[in-house]
């Protein structure tokens, strides 16, 4: 019996297992993107990834240009302003729209 097919097929479904494989470890990580991190718009509450590469200062631009995205952290089922970025918060003290807590750097109405 010929078993030549089998090394064809194993060849042939390889790849798209690799593939699939792939794509369903990235889709069912918290972050879709590789080297992705966690910030959040103190402005407005939304949580955005962004990739650690393209970061050139902190806090970084939002979509509107905007400096407003800090790194978070995840405490308890809330979202927090990292610690280390609570002076980042110092000049934004004034703005109405500022959806953190200044004491407990807990980010309101976090989405």
């Amino acid at each position: 019996m010929n078993w030549n097919w089998v090394k064809y097929a194993v060849l042939a479904i390889a790849p798209l297992v690799l593939i699939w494989g792939v794509y369903t470890f990235i889709s069912s990580s918290g972050n879709p993107i590789p080297g992705a991190l966690e910030y959040v718009d103190v402005m407005s509450g939304e949580v955005v990834n962004l990739n650690s590469n393209k970061i050139k200062s902190i806090p970084a631009r939002n979509s509107k240009g905007e400096r407003v995205l800090l790194p978070l952290e995840r405490r308890d089922g809330r979202i927090y302003v990292q610690d280390r970025y609570k002076d980042a918060l110092d000049s934004m003290k004034g703005d109405a729209r500022l959806k953190v807590d200044i004491e407990t750097l807990e980010v309101k109405g976090a989405k």
